[in-house]
């Protein structure tokens, strides 16, 4: 999904779509780049969901002959090292997807996307949902066509 198409799926279902988390890149919407929050979904009835990646990366990038450590990342914190430590060796998902096949990238741990709400009066909402995709679109189109059909949502998350 691009960002074009997530934006007109938030129009058509009047929703409001915030990406917050800096840095941003287009090239890279794996949960493994970002940590923590990262963006929302604001519905007309006043709910919000929002979105997270989550988890502990740790990862290893090879040289091209697999035997020399070029980067080690560690991020125990979901607080985006993977990023930081790794976006000027890989320019992209599809690349560090390459790098994974290729074996010059190895991970121990990874990040999921996590889809959490809050309620009418701003309280948070644990919805116990990891998003089915690892791709930031996608897991933001999940929230916009999956939360009101979430048990509570008519309601406001409200008892």
């Amino acid at each position: 999904m691009t960002k074009e198409e997530l934006f007109a799926l938030a129009d058509i279902n009047d929703c409001e779509v915030h990406i917050e988390q800096e840095p941003y890149d287009e090239n890279h919407t794996s949960s493994l780049w970002y940590g923590g929050y990262i963006a929302s979904v604001y519905f007309p009835n006043g709910v919000c969901g929002d979105i997270s990646a989550d988890g502990e990366v740790r990862a290893t990038l090879l040289d091209e002959n697999c035997k020399k450590e070029l980067v080690d990342v560690v991020d125990k914190n979901s607080a985006g090292v993977f990023y930081d430590e790794m976006k000027d060796f890989i320019k992209s998902d599809e690349e560090m997807y390459e790098l994974e096949k290729s074996g010059r990238l190895v991970f121990g741990n990874n990040n999921w996307y996590e889809i959490t709400a809050r309620d009418l009066d701003g309280n948070f909402v644990d919805l116990g949902w990891c998003s089915e995709s690892d791709d930031l679109y996608e897991a933001i189109a999940e929230c916009i066509e999956g939360m009101p059909s979430c048990d509570g949502f008519a309601e406001g998350f409200r008892d």
